[in-house]
């Protein structure tokens, strides 16, 4: 008799399939309390008080108040998908999940200055993080599938 791999190909798709659905799940969930920070005490009037400047390029040096500045940090303390949050550590910190959340914050937070694009942010933030090579690169390989470059 001879073996047929057929039910153990099905058992693994399916077991695939559900950690691939549990993954899914959770970005779904990082979705929906996604930057909520930023509506709360802590950011909101800071934020209310110093309106974005689309004409600054995604990026570029900009004198910020001591306020924003706090609003920034505040931030960056609560809101994993950031590399501050993790302090020295950086995106070494990171789960995926968190790098996920970050890459599309980075796409979303270059989309109002309109003459930059996710290629500009991934540039910007790797030198800025220090990423590694190989993960500025799937990075980018990633944006490319996705149409976003």
């Amino acid at each position: 008799m001879s073996y047929d791999s057929t039910a153990d190909t099905l058992r693994h798709i399916r077991r695939v399939q559900e950690l691939l659905a549990a993954c899914a799940a959770e970005l779904a969930r990082r979705g929906e309390v996604h930057d909520a920070s930023k509506l709360g005490p802590a950011e909101k009037p800071a934020r209310d008080a110093n309106p974005p400047n689309f004409e600054h390029r995604f990026g570029d040096p900009h004198v910020r108040s001591e306020e924003m500045k706090h609003a920034i940090a505040s931030h960056h303390a609560v809101n994993p998908h950031h590399p501050e949050f993790y302090g020295e550590r950086g995106v070494a910190g990171m789960d995926l999940f968190d790098l996920v959340e970050m890459f599309c914050d980075w796409k979303a937070a270059g989309e109002p200055y309109r003459h930059d694009s996710i290629a500009k942010g991934i540039e910007i933030n790797s030198s800025r993080h220090r990423l590694d090579p190989q993960l500025r690169a799937i990075l980018i390989n990633t944006a490319q599938r996705l149409g976003w470059m």
